[in-house]
C-alpha cells in the first residue's frame, strides 16, 4: 500500500514539474523567411509626360549643378526626393531667392521682362551665332579690335570651322533658354503655363535638329566650351561640365527620352 502511495506521489510530482516547466517556457517566435519589403519608391521620371522628360533632361545640367530638383518645372523638391516634410519645406522655402540669384548671376536678370527677353534672344543670338560672327569678322580682317577672350573664341571658331556641321553650338543656347524660363518660374516671374508657352514652339525646333539626348549633349558641351573661353579658368570649367553630363547620363532614363 505504501509502495502504491509512493508511486502515485512520484507520478503526480512529475506531472506537476512538467506543467510548471511548460508555463515558464516562452513560446517559440515564428520568423518569416521572407524579408519585409521596403516601401517601393516611384521613379520620378516615370511620372512625367514625354514632353517634360525632354524639357527637363536637356536643361538638367544647370539644375543638377545648382542642387535643384530636376523633375519639377521650377526645381521645387517633392516627396519623391525628400520624404521628410519639414526638411522638404525648409529647402523649398529658399527656392525663390535661389532662382533670383541664379538669374542675376546669369545676366543681371532681375525682372520678368529682362528674363523673357534674354531667354528668347538666346534662340537667335546666342553662342552659336557668336561663333559664326567671329568667323565672319576674321574674314573681314577686323580681329585687331578683339579682346583677349574674343581672340580665344576666334581661335576656337577657326580651329573647328566646318568640323561639326550646321549650328554646332546651338544646344547650349537651347538649354540655357529653357533653364532661364524654368528659373523664372522658381523666381515667381512667370507662371508655369507662361514659361511653357515660350518653350513649346522652340521644343519643336530642337526635335528637328537633334535625334537623341547624346547628340544634343555633344552640341551642348561644345557650346559650353566656347562660352567658358571668356574666363581664365576655362579648362577647369569645361572639364567640370563634361563630368556633370556623364553623371546625368548615368541616372536619367535615356530610353524614355524621345526627340
Amino acid at each position: 500500500m505504501k509502495t502504491q502511495k509512493y508511486i502515485l506521489i512520484t507520478i503526480l510530482s512529475i506531472i506537476f514539474i512538467l506543467i510548471f516547466t511548460a508555463c515558464k517556457t516562452k513560446p517559440e517566435q515564428i520568423v518569416s523567411s521572407t524579408p519585409v519589403s521596403e516601401k517601393e519608391k516611384i521613379n520620378p521620371w516615370d511620372l512625367l509626360s514625354e514632353t517634360d522628360r525632354l524639357i527637363y533632361s536637356i536643361s538638367m545640367p544647370f539644375f543638377y549643378a545648382n542642387d535643384l530638383c530636376p523633375t519639377t518645372f521650377s526645381g521645387i523638391f517633392d516627396e519623391n526626393y525628400i520624404e521628410n516634410e519639414t526638411e522638404r519645406n525648409k529647402i523649398n522655402s529658399t527656392l525663390e531667392e535661389k532662382s533670383k540669384k541664379l538669374l542675376n548671376i546669369t545676366a543681371n536678370l532681375d525682372t520678368k521682362s529682362k528674363t523673357k527677353n534674354y531667354a528668347l534672344k538666346l534662340t537667335s543670338e546666342g553662342n552659336n551665332e557668336e561663333y559664326y560672327t567671329l568667323q565672319h569678322l576674321y574674314e573681314l580682317d577686323t580681329d585687331k579690335n578683339f579682346s583677349t577672350a574674343q581672340k580665344r573664341k576666334l581661335q576656337y571658331a577657326l580651329l573647328y570651322k566646318d568640323a561639326f556641321g550646321k549650328n554646332p553650338l546651338k544646344a547650349w543656347d537651347y538649354a540655357r533658354f529653357i533653364t532661364c524660363l524654368r528659373w523664372g518660374v522658381g523666381a515667381k516671374f512667370f507662371t508655369e503655363n507662361e514659361a511653357r508657352n515660350y518653350i513649346n514652339p522652340v521644343l519643336e525646333d530642337i526635335k528637328k535638329m537633334y535625334s537623341t539626348w547624346d547628340e544634343f549633349m555633344e552640341s551642348f558641351l561644345r557650346g559650353a566650351e566656347f562660352y567658358d573661353l571668356k574666363n581664365e579658368n576655362f579648362p577647369e570649367n569645361s572639364t567640370r561640365q563634361k563630368h556633370t553630363v556623364q553623371k546625368i547620363r548615368a541616372i536619367i532614363p535615356l530610353e524614355k527620352i524621345k526627340f
